[in-house]
């Protein structure tokens, strides 16, 4: 990934990087293999990010802006639409306009997660407190 965004890599094999990667990781993870999505999809996005970046350079030239941006934003595009974590809403605990109630953290279950109740504030607060 390091040599990646430097720009050590032609585009065609940042190409082939990107797509044997996505097959390999889905190949793992189809047959019950170990391994997550976290560090794959890092590897897929700056593969990617940079790929998009030299036909962007060959576009606009000097205009296009520096090559590790396009790096970094594709590695957070490919992670959170790979992620199956907590929505934002989960982590802050608040869901919908109604600031009057809170929800329980429901980070990394699915099946809870479309299932979640509400909890008044004060017996959050009470139960934070004890």
């Amino acid at each position: 990934m390091y040599k990646t965004a430097a720009g050590g890599y032609v585009l065609w094999f940042l190409i082939l990087l990107a797509f044997a990667k996505i097959a390999a990781t889905s190949l793992s993870i189809g047959i019950g293999g170990s391994g997550g999505i976290f560090a794959p999809s890092l590897f897929i996005g700056v593969t990617s990010g940079m790929a998009y970046d030299d036909i962007v350079r060959h576009l606009f030239g000097a205009a296009a802006g520096q090559p590790a941006l396009y790096a970094v934003v594709a590695m957070g595009a490919v992670f959170t639409s790979t992620a199956r974590g907590p929505r934002p809403a989960d982590l802050f605990g608040q869901r919908g306009g109604d600031d009057r109630q809170l929800l329980p953290h429901a980070a990394g279950d699915a099946r809870r997660r479309d299932r979640v109740h509400r909890v008044p504030r004060a017996q959050l607060r009470d139960h934070l407190y004890h």
